[in-house]
């Protein structure tokens, strides 16, 4: 069974959301909310939204519990301070700057500090910043990031500075205001949810419960604090990925009050599936981004179709878009399974895998993960047989090494079929069935399957043969063209060209 239209539910859900972000009341801390911004159906929305549909005492008193044990970690926090002297006088040292512009990346991981090319950005940074433009780097970190590792970062002699977000360095006296404030939502929420009735009341009280979460408050604490960055270094401009995470509108709105000539770039990196919402969804003016950089000519098209000519939309490419494309298809029997970073969709595909490696032991199966997972945990988990693998390569080595390529949400099913791989979408009876990262392309090649049976009879199909072999590689050649529509090579004088005249 393959889900094929996002819920009722889903639909309540995202009306629920534009009415109370696009109230007149509505505020900065109504804004944080998370829950407020739905990017796309996922497993965890999901999973909310069904609790939320024939929601239990159970349940109502779990969200109750979950706050109060929120709020008491909350004011325990609130007393932390962040007294690392290199880190205070990295702090120091870039008040004393100014910037032409602020670049929001993510930290994920701690190679990121050793590495020269951003893992969202590619070397852009390092393009703006030779050519005259002075350069903040911030990241928002998503990992516990070893504080040493950074102050080995920023003392590297690099063109541009940097700055880790840490909510110890904010003071108590604003982190306590941000508390109040945030139960202050909350409170207003639960008289919401008791005046209202069926799905839309409990989807207050969820959104009520969510306010003191710690995502929400550090996200609030890092608004604040790029706030105080833009006014203190007179920055100009500032680019954030662009998803339609409420972090995003936060940052713009805390950037905008405190220059109001700032210039905010939303970049979106990220592929636009089918079902996206909060993506294309316009809120009051100084929580817009003035720009988006799309990353091809359809992504282009779909945000002017979606969105008002308040923002300007740009073509600007991706810098994982692979330049050198393979012309043929992989010639071997390797099959490369690339789950996303859904802890239930790799828990999914490793088992399909290791019992199709089982079934078919004349295949060569390997399974690469997303960096957010824990390849260690399955390593132990799944006994050695000689045709499966777990990949600790790059997605590069990885694809060339395979004929094709299994995928169901993960954008790194472009990165693998640029390096020669059939795609092969699996579906899995879930939410994520909703999320075809190619859901724009028209090909003979793209095929879907529901069980190990579909996937057999497709590489029997698709065997090497000379026979086969030019038919298959014309339809692939097209398909690679239809995928520069959608991510072009990254052209970073569109970028430039914003920033030199807001100079």
């Amino acid at each position: 069974m393959v889900i094929i239209h996002p819920s009722k539910e889903w639909k309540e859900y995202i009306k629920f959301t534009d009415k109370y972000t696009n109230f007149n009341s509505v505020n900065e801390f109504t804004l944080s909310n998370f829950f407020l911004h739905p990017t796309r159906p996922l497993i965890q929305t999901n999973r909310i939204l069904s609790n939320l549909k024939n929601i239990s005492l159970l349940y109502k008193i779990k969200l109750r519990t979950k706050f109060y044990i929120t709020l008491i970690k909350t004011f325990f926090n609130i007393f932390k301070d962040n007294n690392e002297k290199l880190i205070l006088d990295n702090k120091k040292q870039i008040y004393k700057k100014n910037y032409d512009v602020i670049f929001i990346t993510h930290l994920n991981n701690k190679k990121q500090f050793q590495s020269s090319v951003d893992d969202y950005f590619g070397d852009l940074i390092n393009y703006i910043s030779k050519k005259g433009i002075s350069v903040l780097l911030i990241f928002i970190p998503h990992i516990k990031s070893n504080k040493k590792e950074f102050i080995n970062h920023i003392k590297k002699n690099k063109g541009y500075d940097s700055y880790l977000l840490d909510e110890d360095i904010t003071s108590f006296k604003e982190k306590l205001k941000t508390v109040i404030s945030l139960l202050k939502e909350r409170h207003k929420f639960l008289e919401l949810s008791r005046n209202i009735s069926g799905f839309n009341s409990n989807l207050a009280l969820y959104t009520a419960e969510s306010f003191l979460s710690k995502k929400n408050f550090c996200n609030f604490i890092y608004g604040l604090q790029i706030g105080d960055i833009v006014k203190n270094t007179k920055s100009k401009n500032l680019v954030t990925t662009f998803e339609g995470h409420g972090w995003e509108r936060l940052f713009y709105y805390f950037s905008k009050i405190n220059n109001p000539f700032i210039k905010c770039i939303g970049f979106q990196h990220a592929i636009i599936f089918k079902y996206q919402h909060s993506l294309t969804r316009l809120l009051r003016r100084e929580w817009n981004p003035n720009f988006i950089l799309s990353s091809g000519n359809i992504s282009t098209a779909f945000f002017k179709k979606k969105l008002s000519k308040e923002i300007f939309i740009k073509t600007f490419g991706s810098p994982k878009s692979n330049n050198s494309q393979n012309q043929k298809i992989n010639v071997n029997n390797s099959i490369l399974f690339i789950p996303s970073g859904e802890a239930k969709e790799a828990d999914f595909f490793t088992k399909f895998a290791f019992n199709f490696a089982k079934e078919h032991p004349e295949l060569k199966i390997l399974i690469r993960f997303h960096p957010i997972i824990d390849r260690k945990k399955f390593i132990k988990r799944f006994p050695t047989i000689d045709n499966f693998h777990i990949s600790k390569s790059k997605i590069e080595y990885d694809s060339k090494q395979s004929r094709y390529v299994i995928y169901s949400t993960s954008t790194a099913v472009f990165e693998s079929i640029s390096l020669g791989c059939i795609p092969i979408r699996l579906n899995w009876n879930s939410v994520n069935d909703l999320s075809d990262p190619l859901w724009q392309l028209k090909s003979k090649l793209l095929l879907t399957i529901d069980s190990s049976v579909d996937l057999y009879k497709i590489i029997s199909k698709n065997k090497y043969s000379e026979k086969n072999e030019n038919q298959l590689n014309n339809t692939f050649l097209k398909l690679n063209k239809d995928l520069e529509q959608i991510r072009f090579k990254l052209k970073k004088s569109v970028l430039y060209n914003i920033l030199k005249k807001n100079k």
